[in-house]
């Protein structure tokens, strides 16, 4: 059987499906509560009775108890599954260099954006107030270009130049892929907000819950940059790891982030003025 890459469960206090995708291209979603209940060595179950042959809550084996969605679709490995805040709708990030959206309840495709390069890393922000309700409705269905700094191509801007951080906002997804990074409403599927093109390979990505401030870690060094949201300007550098950085993601309250490398590490970095756990 081949490997999986991705497992993700919906945003619910207790969820009752998983989704699983990997090396054979199959979006499988399973039902939890379908599941046969384990057993002990004898075949008892866990209360002290006994097994049964029969069919568990309606579901007679475990292949009834999950499904798959868009069998051929995907064209490479699914690395990725990022389940929205909408328990229906999931995105899938393959090697085909394609983001996917999928619809559960029609176990359809809704959308796929072509990216760049072979993806990196896709995360949801569900936090994040990048995207302030009061300028959401200005979202471009074609995004417009914006000026490079840096050595940062400006790619693309969604909201025509409006700043996007600000308090209570919408989540964001956040997609790194070859040079680029790209970062879409969490809430409509396939609303490019805005992305950029750095001058080197991206492995990963992470959004600023409420400041306008990206992480980024590379494939080719070992550096973990910050930059600027607005025009992608590299802010910051900072040294410490002895492997590529794979993995990137800030708290919930944005005053740590942490990164992981292929170097067998997880960091911790602060990214506050006020003293924090340790740190002074």
């Amino acid at each position: 059987m081949a490997s999986v890459r991705a497992v993700a469960l919906p945003s619910q206090p207790r969820p009752t499906i998983v989704a699983t995708g990997g090396a054979e291209k199959k979006l499988r979603i399973f039902d939890l509560s379908a599941a046969s209940p384990p057993t002990s060595p004898d075949g008892a179950l866990p209360n002290g009775s006994a097994a049964t042959n029969g069919p568990v809550n309606g579901v007679s084996d475990k292949s009834a108890a999950s499904y798959e969605i868009g069998p051929g679709v995907h064209g490479g490995t699914i690395k990725s599954i990022v389940w929205t805040s909408d328990p229906n709708i999931l995105v899938t990030a393959a090697d085909d260099k394609k983001i996917r959206w999928w619809d559960l309840r029609s176990r359809s495709l809704l959308h796929e954006f072509e990216l760049d390069g072979v993806v990196g890393s896709c995360e949801l922000n569900a936090a994040a107030t990048a995207i302030p309700p009061s300028t959401a409705s200005l979202l471009a269905e074609e995004a417009q270009p914006t000026s490079g700094v840096n050595g940062v191509n400006g790619g693309h801007d969604g909201i025509n130049g409006t700043s996007l951080a600000g308090s209570g906002g919408r989540p964001v997804l956040s997609v790194a892929a070859g040079k680029g990074v790209y970062f879409f409403d969490g809430l409509e599927p396939n609303r490019l907000v805005k992305t950029f093109e750095m001058p080197y390979e991206v492995a990963s990505v992470a959004l600023h819950p409420d400041q306008q401030r990206f992480v980024t870690g590379c494939s080719g060094d070992t550096w973990v940059r910050m930059h600027d949201f607005e025009d992608g300007k590299e802010l910051e550098l900072s040294k410490g790891h002895h492997g590529p950085i794979w993995s990137v993601s800030f708290s919930p309250d944005g005053k740590l982030y942490a990164t992981g490398s292929e170097d067998g590490t997880i960091k911790l970095w602060k990214f506050c003025s006020v003293p924090y756990g340790l740190w002074r």
